[in-house]
């Protein structure tokens, strides 16, 4: 049957070795196996029955006792302490480390719960402790550590309630003169626990500044100075280089600062500053070339040139632009000099002149190449002019800049021709005369002719100039001619007309008479061309005629085109034109070739169109001012969700409505309220107006509650929330009830607002089950009796048998009808109760 003995407080399972029968256990229960928690020393009995046949066994149960086991420790430890724990009360134990013995160590870093279990022969005990863990003080330094020789410095610490010092002292703070690196352990405590910490002291060396350099510098005199060691450098310049170049101007002081990250040193050095020669340099610095020149040096002791001379002046000769270099001295300090030379050129000269001249003629002789010119007989110009009557010498001094250079030439005289120029000396004007001139070789005209005789055109009073050579020389003589003037005439009047427009000449003037070849011989001559002409006329006056001509331009009138808007509507603006290049002027006023107008009535507008020549047409447009058109919608403003708005828009025209239709009536059927637009248009007119149609959602009905009843059931059906019901029975109430309800269709119509819709539901009236129990009812006792039920209604069925005397038999879910099977041992009554068909139709007693 299972373990006769258990440990306090543990379970064990029984159970039969071979089950025949049904089981009866002491605890009541009749499952094959049972679980038992006995207290104490218990007794378990189980019966068996099999077809009427009972057997009985037994069992004791003895409960024995767990050990008490228990840890004895220390439960408050510092982080890191090894606890000591004892384990008592067992013959051997188990802790949650894995270890067996009884006695164990543990090492604390936090709070802990530990855990051992013991154990004797057949049963086992628990035991814990629960360790508290208190921090080590974490000890923190503050105060400089690295301290330079010759200083101190204080260390303060924290983070404990109790200090000991390895000199003994218990402050939280210690003072540190500089010597050697020194460590000093120092002990924390704090609630009873500790820890230490090691404080070094480490001493640096005060680093050895020097300047290297001069004391005594020069002026001005960049000098090079160095930091001996081996830190960073702070100079007083600023600097934070090694090596510095310092110029002064006075006696000073330069300081230099150096450090190695904690330790720093400074450093100082006293400067004398001589100051540096005020060395000048005087001399002629632009010389002609092959000049000599003095240079004197000033201002110093002594004196080094570039030409390795130490005077303190010297004698040059530069052929060319040169830099004279002096070094002077004075207390050891130098300055150099320089001046430099500008060596100018002899001017570059020529002389012209005429390689021979005439007796009593001039010749001129030209000097070039500089800035002045003196001639021998104390002329300043470049060009000498001269009257030579025998061979001579001419001398001129050329100067450019201060530099000078002087020349001669040399001049040959030659005798002249003797001349003469016959010819007459009038003529009329435009005609030709011929002069003759003799003597000498060879001739030039001052109209260019190079014959004797010379023959020409004379337009006015003319001389004539003739130039006559013999081998070297000439002479120039003249012959005036004075001219007969033709007859003159001014012709006046517009030479050039518009077409269609009269034609008017007048001449006036110094002539005798005109003629208008072909047209007339008056002064004035008037005709109306039909195009461009070129009239010729003559005029006489004495001996002398002229013929010339007058050019007529007849220019063609403007062409104009008229466009623009011819209709438009009252209020709007007309833009009108014309077509054709000239300038406009319309009735408006406007000079532009498109104007836009705004009309009141219907109107003619004129322009005036000119062109380039000043030649006009004038045109016209009519422009109609049509009526003002009132856009108007009538129709459905409010239908119900799935319905037709019809909309007729007015007065008669074209039509664009919102939706793309251009009939006059529209119908629509939005899903939504909508804004509906047309624009109407008549001729030039239109106007655009908008008609709202609100489109209202149907109530929703919504028909709620049970459709499926049982016989005997209350219909009660509700709706949504809506302004009006009907049901089709004729009730108004939100709430439909019926305490007889049928089978059949519910129905109800809803209204809310301008809509309504109408729903209904289908209730099924289900009859409710029946039992009938056919059985005997008288049977031996002992005998078994089969009892037979019978069911109407919708199967499946579920119910149960009540026996009167015994309670509740059992429970069944059948389909028509069963068979159970009952063993009454006296008189009993049996009844149908709690019977429910498939339609969760329910009778509380059937049978």
């Amino acid at each position: 049957m299972g373990n006769d003995t258990v440990c306090y407080g543990d379970s064990t399972f029984l159970y039969p070795s071979n089950i025949m029968g049904d089981l009866t256990w002491s605890t009541s229960s009749m499952e094959d196996t049972i679980l038992i928690v006995p207290q104490s020393d218990s007794l378990v009995w189980l019966s068996m029955d099999t077809i009427g046949c009972i057997a009985y066994d037994s069992l004791v149960l003895v409960s024995l006792l767990s050990p008490v086991v228990t840890i004895t420790a220390s439960d408050t430890v510092c982080s890191g302490d090894t606890v000591v724990l004892n384990a008592e009360g067992a013959d051997y134990y188990l802790w949650e480390s894995g270890d067996n013995a009884s006695e164990v160590e543990f090492v604390a870093y936090s709070d802990s719960t530990i855990i051992v279990q013991g154990f004797d022969a057949y049963c086992s005990g628990y035991d814990s402790i629960s360790l508290i863990v208190k921090p080590q003080p974490d000890i923190a330094i503050s105060g400089d550590t690295i301290i330079c020789e010759g200083s101190s410095t204080t260390i303060t610490l924290s983070g404990a309630d109790q200090y000991i010092w390895c000199n003994g002292a218990t402050d939280n703070t210690i003072g540190f003169i500089s010597g050697s690196d020194t460590t000093c352990e120092v002990m924390g405590i704090l609630n009873g626990c500790s820890s230490t910490l090691d404080v070094n002291i480490h001493t640096l060396t005060v680093p050895d500044a020097q300047i290297i350099g001069p004391d005594t510098i020069c002026s001005n005199l960049p000098t090079e100075y160095s930091a001996a060691g081996t830190g960073s450098f702070y100079w007083s310049t600023g600097s934070l280089d090694d090596t510095i170049l310092f110029v002064a101007v006075h006696d000073t002081v330069l300081y230099l600062t150096e450090t190695n990250g904690y330790c720093e040193n400074t450093d100082s050095l006293f400067i004398t500053v001589n100051s540096s020669p005020a060395v000048s340099v005087t001399a002629d610095t632009s010389v002609c070339e092959g000049e000599s020149v003095l240079l004197v040096a000033s201002g110093a002791d002594g004196y080094a040139w570039s030409n390795m001379s130490s005077d303190d002046s010297i004698l040059v000769y530069p052929v060319e632009d040169t830099v004279f270099y002096v070094i002077a001295e004075q207390n050891d300090c130098y300055t150099e000099d320089s001046v430099v030379i500008v060596v100018n050129p002899l001017p570059q000269y020529s002389i012209l002149q005429d390689t021979f001249a005439c007796s009593g003629d001039s010749a001129e002789l030209w000097a070039s190449g500089g800035d002045d010119y003196l001639w021998g007989n104390g002329y300043t110009d470049s060009v000498l002019t001269i009257y030579p009557v025998a061979d001579s010498y001419y001398y001129v001094t050329i100067s450019s800049g201060n530099c000078s250079v002087t020349d001669s030439v040399f001049l040959s005289v030659e005798e002249i021709p003797v001349v003469s120029i016959s010819g007459p000396d009038s003529v009329c004007y435009g005609e030709y005369a011929t002069l003759e001139v003799s003597g000498g070789f060879s001739y030039n005209w001052s109209n260019g002719s190079i014959d004797s005789i010379n023959t020409a055109l004379i337009y006015s009073d003319t001389t004539f100039y003739v130039t006559v050579s013999n081998d070297f020389c000439s002479i120039i003589e003249q012959q005036s001619l004075t001219h007969i003037p033709l007859p003159v005439a001014s012709i006046s009047g517009n030479t050039q007309i518009c077409m269609n427009d009269t034609l008017q000449l007048i001449a006036s003037g110094n002539y005798d008479s005109i003629n208008w070849v072909t047209y007339s011989t008056l002064d004035t001559l008037a005709l109306v061309p039909a195009g461009d002409l070129d009239i010729q006329y003559i005029l006489y006056s004495g001996q002398c005629t002229i013929t010339d001509s007058v050019n007529v331009l007849v220019h063609p009138l403007p062409q104009s085109e008229m466009y623009g808007d011819t209709l438009i509507c009252e209020g709007t603006d007309a833009v009108i034109g014309v077509l054709g290049s000239g300038d406009y002027l319309w009735s408006t006023g406007s000079s532009l070739s498109e104007i836009m107008v705004t009309p009141s009535i219907s109107t003619d507008y004129y322009v005036t169109v000119s062109n380039a020549y000043q030649c006009t047409s004038l045109d016209s447009i009519f422009v109609e001012v049509q009526a003002m058109i009132n856009a108007e919608i009538i129709g459905d403003s409010a239908i119900c969700y799935g319905d037709t708005a019809v909309l007729q828009a007015l007065p008669s025209g074209n039509y664009e409505w919102s939706n793309g239709s251009t009939d006059q009536q529209v119908q629509i059927s939005p899903d939504q309220s909508v804004d509906m637009q047309v624009i109407i248009t008549y001729q030039a007119c239109s106007d655009t107006t908008v008609f709202p149609v609100q489109v209202f959602n149907e109530p929703i009905i919504g028909i709620s509650g049970d459709t499926v009843l049982c016989a005997g059931d209350f219909l009660q059906l509700t709706v949504n929330n809506a302004d009006s019901y009907l049901w089709s029975d004729g009730s108004t109430d939100q709430l439909y009830l019926n305490g007889l309800p049928q089978d059949g269709y519910y129905s109800v119509t809803v209204e809310a607002g301008l809509c309504s819709s109408s729903d209904s539901v289908f209730v099924v009236v289900n009859d409710l089950p029946t039992a009938v129990i056919n059985a005997q009812d008288t049977i031996c006792n002992g005998q078994n009796l089969e009892m037979g039920i019978v069911f109407t209604g919708q199967s499946p069925f579920s119910y149960t048998i009540r026996a009167q005397n015994e309670g509740v038999y059992n429970q069944y879910v059948s389909w028509n009808d069963t068979l159970i099977q009952i063993s009454p041992t006296d008189l009993e009554v049996y009844v149908v109760e709690n019977l429910v068909d498939a339609n969760q139709c329910a009778l509380s007693v059937a049978d």
